[in-house]
């Protein structure tokens, strides 16, 4: 099988939401924490029937708005409820963007605002479709942003993408994200939070390392430290924080080391550190009690292998928790979204929905 062929493949029904993922932001969605939906699989062997060239992104969902000259529209964007297509110029470059306004909003309360950030060779419009948020922000009047990387990836901190070797000034396009924000929506400054997955969620990491100023909590999830913060992390504000981490994750491997498959290659590469490293370096930097508690949750389905244990660090510095979920046998997966490749990325988790799981943890607030 050409390799080159199947990891397109599974970048495309990974990232782009065709997989039961997309299911999740219809009905079969529950926002009080459960979510009941399954999607069909397909076997890995077959990923290179899919032409590569014919490829086009998802449909996407029916009130998405692209950036026009209409009356009330902000600069780049029209502020009405909805997803609406935005770009904004930064570090020299148009960046693009999708943004969530919720259907309350009313230009006079001050809102949340959620920052998601895709994985390498994704868009921010496909992690949207995937992950469900846009339920909970239209139920809690909180504005969400989905922003697109720089040829598809993130400049986050490894030096390896094609983002960090192009010059891309991600923290200082993140930074304007979020002033062209606040200028034009009416924000909340003190409830203004990062997720990501993968590369996004190594970006969410590198942005509580050296934009804590602008970040009040991050939610990482299947990514790690890199090797190259543990001397230059030095966060200014402490945050809460909450990670999500696959043992059996070939990608982001759980013992560190480079971050390209551990069988196949694939990926940007790039060093680093273990899952255990990274959660008591975190620890470290927050001033947490360095003996996290240690409990195993219940599994939720007994025919899932995979269990679930959380590392808590609590008696931080002021502004700071720790969550960290470790899920024994788990990919590289967002959970409990199903993945079609698992060949390649490894199993889902049905035990545990990390989009509610998140969205929890940030509107329990400091």
């Amino acid at each position: 099988m050409n390799i080159r062929i199947l990891w397109l493949a599974f970048v495309w029904v990974f990232w782009c939401g065709c997989t039961a993922t997309e299911d999740r932001t219809n009905s079969n969605m529950d926002i009080d924490g459960s979510d009941a939906s399954q999607g069909a699989t397909v076997d890995a062997d077959h990923t290179e029937e899919i032409d590569i060239e014919d490829v086009g992104l998802p449909d996407m969902a029916s009130d998405v708005t692209d950036a026009g000259e209409d009356e009330g529209r902000g600069p780049g964007f029209t502020i009405a409820a909805g997803t609406q297509r935005g770009t904004l110029e930064s570090g020299g470059r148009t960046r693009d963007f999708n943004v969530r306004i919720p259907p309350d909003y009313d230009g006079q309360t001050p809102l949340p605002l959620l920052l998601v950030f895709h994985g390498g060779n994704g868009e921010g419009a496909m992690l949207q479709n995937q992950l469900g948020f846009d339920a909970y922000t239209d139920r809690d009047n909180t504005i969400a942003v989905y922003p697109d990387g720089v040829q598809k990836n993130w400049a986050d901190g490894r030096g390896t993408t094609d983002a960090s070797r192009a010059g891309v000034d991600d923290l200082g396009f993140v930074s304007d994200l979020i002033d062209h924000m606040t200028t034009h929506l009416n924000v909340d400054d003190d409830r203004i939070w990062a997720t990501g997955l993968s590369n996004g969620g190594l970006f969410t990491q590198h942005l509580a390392c050296e934009l804590s100023d602008r970040i009040d909590a991050i939610a990482p999830v299947i990514s790690a430290l890199p090797t190259n913060a543990l001397d230059t992390c030095r966060p200014g504000n402490m945050l809460p924080m909450l990670a999500i981490q696959g043992t059996e994750d070939a990608f982001m491997t759980f013992e560190g080391g480079d971050s390209s498959h551990d069988q196949l290659g694939l990926g940007d590469g790039g060093a680093i550190e273990s899952a255990d490293v990274t959660r008591a370096f975190w620890a470290e930097r927050y001033g947490c009690d360095p003996t996290p508690q240690v409990s195993e949750l219940d599994p939720v389905d007994g025919q899932d292998p995979t269990r679930v244990t959380l590392y808590a660090y609590r008696g931080c510095e002021v502004g700071a928790r720790i969550d960290y979920y470790i899920v024994t046998g788990m990919g590289h997966s967002w959970p409990p979204n199903e993945v079609v490749a698992p060949r390649i990325a490894g199993r889902t988790s049905q035990q545990l929905d990390a989009t509610a799981l998140i969205w929890a943890f940030f509107n329990q607030g400091p």
